[in-house]
């Protein structure tokens, strides 16, 4: 746990993790050079799973979450951010998935959404994602809630992966992992995720913006050669559903094959309709010359 400045919201979140179901931890708590009775208060804390980390230089949130990550010991990485509560049941429910599934690396999980007050905004969703939803989704945007998340930190020290980026720095470590491991959201909500004037997301949100299309960008590159310009227009376009033309038709028809490929072990005939429904959106009439939609209208209707 980072945290700047975190109070007043930082004791709730801290009792969220100490009063977890499951016991066996150690709590990794940054300090990033607080000037708000933050230190005052963690220095109050007796629970001896609570290690501290006093950062003698404020280094931002990527900073800290690296000096957090280099002092971890143990089979798992668990995040939460110092505004956030987690659930009592949260990492049972995870370290039990993760227990029994040594495939998957990156585990997270739906989210509340509270505002600053802790009243509800959103009793957010139950909706179940499969990981070739997941993956789709990396090349355009976030899909993860980075308070939620689980690592397996042997995947993290084998392929030498941190937090790199100084905004986006989630995003573009779940892009890299997904490389070398498999990713996967419980569909439970387990905690509530505050939205907070103050928090690192929104008062940053324009850096973030646009470090969000610089990772989106190498996501997709990662797949198929394709311009700057184009990647962008694309990218704009899957997330608003706004027709694209020329040869950024050609591109995205292209970059949609190159997926399906290289994840046709994780189809289903459910995620297949999905991408047909987009491109008949984003595409239109001329989805009709590629062989690509013939095939997926054959493989959803047909088989």
């Amino acid at each position: 746990m980072p945290v700047h400045n975190g109070m007043p919201f930082l004791p709730e979140a801290v009792n969220s993790i100490l009063n977890q179901s499951y016991r066996d931890f150690e709590f990794i708590i940054v300090n990033d050079c607080s000037v708000d009775g933050t230190t005052q208060y963690l220095d109050s804390l007796t629970d001896p799973r609570v290690v501290q980390i006093h950062l003698a230089k404020n280094q931002g949130v990527t900073g800290a979450l690296r000096a957090g990550l280099r002092a971890v010991r143990g089979e798992y990485v668990v995040r939460l951010d110092a505004d956030d509560i987690a659930y009592p049941y949260r990492l049972a429910r995870q370290v039990s998935f993760m227990d029994s599934d040594a495939s998957v690396g990156l585990l997270a999980s739906n989210a509340d959404i509270v505002d600053e007050l802790g009243v509800s905004v959103s009793k957010g969703t139950n909706r179940i994602k499969s990981e070739i939803d997941l993956r789709w989704e990396l090349l355009f945007k976030n899909p993860i809630i980075h308070s939620t998340v689980l690592l397996r930190r042997n995947i993290l020290t084998t392929y030498s992966l941190n937090y790199e980026r100084r905004y986006a720095e989630d995003y573009d470590l779940w892009v890299e992992m997904a490389k070398v491991t498999r990713i996967a959201v419980l569909p439970s909500r387990l905690i509530q995720y505050r939205i907070n004037s103050r928090s690192w997301t929104y008062s940053k949100s324009n850096e973030q913006v646009q470090a969000s299309l610089e990772v989106s960008k190498k996501a997709m590159q990662n797949l198929v050669k394709l311009s700057n310009e184009s990647v962008g227009r694309i990218r704009q376009s899957v997330r608003s559903g706004a027709r694209l033309s020329g040869k950024d038709i050609d591109a995205f028809m292209n970059l949609v094959e190159v997926f399906l490929d290289k994840h046709n072990h994780m189809r289903s005939i459910t995620f297949d309709r999905r991408i047909m429904a987009l491109i008949r959106l984003i595409v239109g009439w001329q989805m009709l010359g590629y062989g690509l939609f013939w095939r997926l209208f054959h493989r959803c209707y047909f088989w």
